[in-house]
Protein backbone atom coordinates (compact mmCIF):
# COMPACT_ATOMS: atom_id res chain seq x y z
CA UNK A 1 0.00 0.00 0.00
CA UNK A 2 1.48 3.40 -0.52
CA UNK A 3 1.86 5.79 1.19
CA UNK A 4 -1.16 8.29 -0.06
CA UNK A 5 -3.65 5.37 -0.09
CA UNK A 6 -2.32 4.27 3.78
CA UNK A 7 -3.30 7.39 4.83
CA UNK A 8 -6.66 8.10 2.93
CA UNK A 9 -7.95 5.00 4.17
CA UNK A 10 -7.53 6.41 7.66
CA UNK A 11 -10.30 8.59 7.25
CA UNK A 12 -13.95 6.96 7.42
CA UNK A 13 -14.51 4.88 4.87
CA UNK A 14 -18.61 6.52 5.12
CA UNK A 15 -17.00 10.00 4.20
CA UNK A 16 -15.22 8.53 1.24
CA UNK A 17 -16.28 10.95 -2.25
CA UNK A 18 -13.76 10.48 -4.77
CA UNK A 19 -15.39 12.73 -7.08
CA UNK A 20 -13.89 15.27 -9.39
CA UNK A 21 -13.87 19.29 -9.34
CA UNK A 22 -14.66 20.44 -12.72
CA UNK A 23 -11.83 22.83 -13.74
CA UNK A 24 -14.59 25.12 -15.38
CA UNK A 25 -15.57 25.73 -11.29
CA UNK A 26 -12.31 27.40 -10.56
CA UNK A 27 -12.21 29.12 -13.80
CA UNK A 28 -15.63 30.92 -12.90
CA UNK A 29 -14.34 32.27 -9.75
CA UNK A 30 -14.24 35.75 -9.94
CA UNK A 31 -12.06 36.02 -6.82
CA UNK A 32 -8.95 34.27 -8.80
CA UNK A 33 -6.19 36.21 -11.07
CA UNK A 34 -5.79 35.92 -14.47
CA UNK A 35 -2.40 33.93 -12.98
CA UNK A 36 -4.47 31.66 -10.86
CA UNK A 37 -6.61 30.86 -13.98
CA UNK A 38 -3.61 30.07 -16.02
CA UNK A 39 -2.23 28.04 -13.41
CA UNK A 40 -5.47 26.00 -13.07
CA UNK A 41 -5.08 25.61 -16.95
CA UNK A 42 -1.58 24.84 -17.62
CA UNK A 43 -0.59 22.63 -14.33
CA UNK A 44 -3.04 21.28 -12.37
CA UNK A 45 -4.41 17.33 -14.10
CA UNK A 46 -7.02 16.70 -11.89
CA UNK A 47 -8.40 18.11 -8.34
CA UNK A 48 -10.32 15.63 -6.26
CA UNK A 49 -12.80 15.77 -3.45
CA UNK A 50 -11.27 12.55 -1.24
CA UNK A 51 -13.04 12.75 1.45
CA UNK A 52 -15.85 15.15 2.96
CA UNK A 53 -16.28 14.78 6.85
CA UNK A 54 -19.47 16.28 8.59
CA UNK A 55 -21.86 15.51 10.99
CA UNK A 56 -23.89 13.84 8.92
CA UNK A 57 -21.48 11.08 8.17
CA UNK A 58 -19.47 10.72 10.72
CA UNK A 59 -19.41 11.06 14.93
CA UNK A 60 -17.41 14.15 14.46
CA UNK A 61 -19.64 17.17 15.53
CA UNK A 62 -19.89 20.87 13.62
CA UNK A 63 -17.88 23.06 15.43
CA UNK A 64 -19.22 27.39 15.21
CA UNK A 65 -18.34 30.32 17.81
CA UNK A 66 -18.22 33.95 16.63
CA UNK A 67 -15.27 33.49 13.92
CA UNK A 68 -15.12 30.07 12.51
CA UNK A 69 -18.12 27.73 11.30
CA UNK A 70 -16.53 24.24 10.45
CA UNK A 71 -19.60 22.07 9.39
CA UNK A 72 -17.56 20.50 6.66
CA UNK A 73 -13.60 19.42 6.31
CA UNK A 74 -12.47 18.08 3.10
CA UNK A 75 -9.30 16.19 2.25
CA UNK A 76 -8.92 17.25 -1.34
CA UNK A 77 -6.09 15.53 -4.10
CA UNK A 78 -4.78 17.98 -6.30
CA UNK A 79 -2.56 16.42 -8.61
CA UNK A 80 -0.21 18.64 -10.50
CA UNK A 81 1.88 18.45 -14.19
CA UNK A 82 4.76 20.08 -13.15
CA UNK A 83 6.24 21.06 -9.66
CA UNK A 84 6.19 24.68 -9.87
CA UNK A 85 4.46 27.72 -8.37
CA UNK A 86 3.45 25.40 -5.75
CA UNK A 87 2.77 28.28 -3.65
CA UNK A 88 0.34 30.05 -5.50
CA UNK A 89 -1.42 27.04 -6.39
CA UNK A 90 -1.70 25.93 -2.50
CA UNK A 91 -3.29 29.55 -2.07
CA UNK A 92 -5.71 29.54 -4.93
CA UNK A 93 -7.00 26.03 -3.86
CA UNK A 94 -7.61 26.87 -0.41
CA UNK A 95 -9.03 30.42 -1.28
CA UNK A 96 -11.49 29.13 -3.69
CA UNK A 97 -12.69 26.30 -1.36
CA UNK A 98 -15.01 27.50 1.48
CA UNK A 99 -14.59 24.99 4.27
CA UNK A 100 -11.96 24.18 5.77
CA UNK A 101 -9.21 22.21 3.50
CA UNK A 102 -6.86 19.50 3.78
CA UNK A 103 -4.58 19.59 0.81
CA UNK A 104 -2.50 16.87 -0.85
CA UNK A 105 -0.39 17.98 -3.90
CA UNK A 106 0.22 14.79 -5.63
CA UNK A 107 3.36 14.62 -8.08
CA UNK A 108 3.54 11.32 -9.37
CA UNK A 109 4.83 9.11 -5.82
CA UNK A 110 5.79 12.57 -4.34
CA UNK A 111 3.16 14.40 -2.65
CA UNK A 112 3.24 17.89 -0.58
CA UNK A 113 0.43 18.17 2.35
CA UNK A 114 -1.11 21.76 3.56
CA UNK A 115 -3.47 23.38 6.11
CA UNK A 116 -4.80 26.56 6.20
CA UNK A 117 -7.60 27.63 8.93
CA UNK A 118 -10.23 30.04 7.70
CA UNK A 119 -12.57 32.62 9.52
CA UNK A 120 -15.66 33.93 8.60
CA UNK A 121 -15.88 37.19 7.04
CA UNK A 122 -17.37 40.01 9.08
CA UNK A 123 -18.25 41.54 6.58
CA UNK A 124 -19.65 39.21 4.53
CA UNK A 125 -20.65 35.95 6.88
CA UNK A 126 -20.93 33.96 3.47
CA UNK A 127 -17.11 34.62 2.87
CA UNK A 128 -14.70 33.06 4.54
CA UNK A 129 -10.80 34.83 5.10
CA UNK A 130 -8.18 32.15 5.22
CA UNK A 131 -5.27 32.87 7.71
CA UNK A 132 -1.81 31.32 7.94
CA UNK A 133 -0.57 29.00 4.90
CA UNK A 134 1.46 25.68 6.28
CA UNK A 135 2.77 23.01 3.86
CA UNK A 136 5.28 20.86 3.78
CA UNK A 137 8.15 20.38 1.80
CA UNK A 138 7.53 17.12 -0.73
CA UNK A 139 7.73 13.68 0.51
CA UNK A 140 7.87 10.18 -0.96
CA UNK A 141 10.69 11.08 -3.54
CA UNK A 142 13.05 8.02 -2.26
CA UNK A 143 12.20 4.97 -0.39
CA UNK A 144 10.09 5.73 2.41
CA UNK A 145 12.03 6.73 5.70
CA UNK A 146 11.18 6.53 9.48
CA UNK A 147 9.65 10.01 9.45
CA UNK A 148 7.92 9.28 6.68
CA UNK A 149 6.67 5.98 8.28
CA UNK A 150 5.59 8.25 11.64
CA UNK A 151 3.40 10.79 9.53
CA UNK A 152 1.95 7.92 7.89
CA UNK A 153 1.26 5.90 11.05
CA UNK A 154 0.35 9.34 12.97
CA UNK A 155 -3.40 9.31 10.82
CA UNK A 156 -4.23 5.98 12.35
CA UNK A 157 -6.43 7.51 14.98
CA UNK A 158 -7.10 10.82 13.57
CA UNK A 159 -10.89 10.15 13.11
CA UNK A 160 -11.22 10.31 17.40
CA UNK A 161 -11.62 14.21 17.31
CA UNK A 162 -15.27 15.18 19.01
CA UNK A 163 -15.85 18.48 16.54
CA UNK A 164 -14.86 19.24 13.28
CA UNK A 165 -12.19 22.13 14.82
CA UNK A 166 -10.74 20.10 17.14
CA UNK A 167 -10.39 16.86 14.15
CA UNK A 168 -8.41 20.10 11.50
CA UNK A 169 -6.18 21.23 14.31
CA UNK A 170 -4.97 17.48 14.74
CA UNK A 171 -4.78 17.38 10.81
CA UNK A 172 -2.33 20.74 10.97
CA UNK A 173 -0.30 19.20 13.92
CA UNK A 174 1.00 16.44 11.70
CA UNK A 175 1.62 18.59 8.68
CA UNK A 176 3.50 20.91 11.76
CA UNK A 177 5.23 17.78 12.93
CA UNK A 178 6.60 16.75 9.34
CA UNK A 179 7.76 20.05 9.06
CA UNK A 180 9.52 20.09 12.52
CA UNK A 181 10.94 16.86 11.58
CA UNK A 182 13.26 17.90 8.94
CA UNK A 183 14.90 19.69 11.21
CA UNK A 184 15.40 17.35 14.22
CA UNK A 185 15.23 14.06 12.44
CA UNK A 186 12.19 12.62 14.12
CA UNK A 187 8.45 13.15 13.85
CA UNK A 188 6.71 13.64 16.84
CA UNK A 189 3.31 14.75 17.20
CA UNK A 190 3.70 15.53 21.09
CA UNK A 191 5.45 19.05 21.89
CA UNK A 192 6.25 21.79 24.92
CA UNK A 193 5.37 24.33 22.31
CA UNK A 194 2.05 25.81 21.62
CA UNK A 195 0.42 24.92 17.29
CA UNK A 196 1.30 29.32 16.84
CA UNK A 197 5.10 28.69 18.73
CA UNK A 198 5.73 25.89 16.44
CA UNK A 199 5.00 27.83 13.33
CA UNK A 200 6.89 30.81 14.24
CA UNK A 201 9.77 28.61 15.29
CA UNK A 202 10.25 26.87 11.79
CA UNK A 203 9.39 30.06 10.42
CA UNK A 204 11.91 31.79 11.96
CA UNK A 205 14.83 28.65 11.20
CA UNK A 206 13.71 29.10 7.91
CA UNK A 207 14.43 32.75 7.57
CA UNK A 208 17.59 32.16 8.90
CA UNK A 209 18.55 29.55 6.84
CA UNK A 210 17.88 32.11 3.78
CA UNK A 211 19.67 34.65 4.91
CA UNK A 212 22.48 32.01 5.40
CA UNK A 213 22.24 31.02 2.09
CA UNK A 214 22.52 34.51 0.81
CA UNK A 215 26.14 35.36 2.45
CA UNK A 216 27.39 32.44 1.52
CA UNK A 217 27.02 33.27 -1.97
CA UNK A 218 28.05 36.43 -0.96
CA UNK A 219 30.96 35.05 0.60
CA UNK A 220 32.06 33.33 -3.01
CA UNK A 221 32.09 36.60 -4.48
CA UNK A 222 34.04 38.38 -2.18
CA UNK A 223 38.09 39.50 -2.65
CA UNK A 224 38.24 41.40 0.46
CA UNK A 225 40.04 39.01 3.58
CA UNK A 226 38.88 41.70 6.50
CA UNK A 227 35.08 41.32 4.67
CA UNK A 228 35.58 37.76 4.08
CA UNK A 229 35.78 37.37 7.90
CA UNK A 230 33.35 39.56 9.02
CA UNK A 231 30.90 37.45 6.65
CA UNK A 232 32.46 34.06 7.88
CA UNK A 233 30.83 35.88 11.54
CA UNK A 234 27.74 36.64 10.50
CA UNK A 235 26.98 32.96 9.45
CA UNK A 236 28.78 32.21 12.08
CA UNK A 237 26.27 33.92 14.33
CA UNK A 238 23.10 32.89 12.35
CA UNK A 239 24.22 28.71 12.34
CA UNK A 240 24.09 29.55 16.44
CA UNK A 241 20.51 31.12 16.15
CA UNK A 242 19.39 28.04 14.09
CA UNK A 243 21.04 25.77 16.49
CA UNK A 244 19.58 27.09 19.36
CA UNK A 245 15.77 27.85 17.67
CA UNK A 246 15.92 23.77 16.60
CA UNK A 247 17.22 22.76 20.20
CA UNK A 248 13.49 24.20 21.44
CA UNK A 249 12.15 21.73 18.77
CA UNK A 250 13.97 18.78 20.66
Amino acid sequence: MTMLKEILNSFPGRCHVGKKIPQKLFLANEQLSAGDKRLVKNNIKEVMVQYQISAMNSSVESYADNERQYNEVLVIEARIKIPRQLNQLTEMIHRSIPNPVFLIVAYGDEYRFSVADKRINQADDNKRVVEDIISSEWIGRESENGIERDFTKSFSGISGATNLFLLYQDLKKRVIALILAAHTGRFRLESPLTVDEQVKLFRKIDELEKLAVGLRLKLKGEKQLGRQVEINVQIKNIEDKIYQSRSLIQ
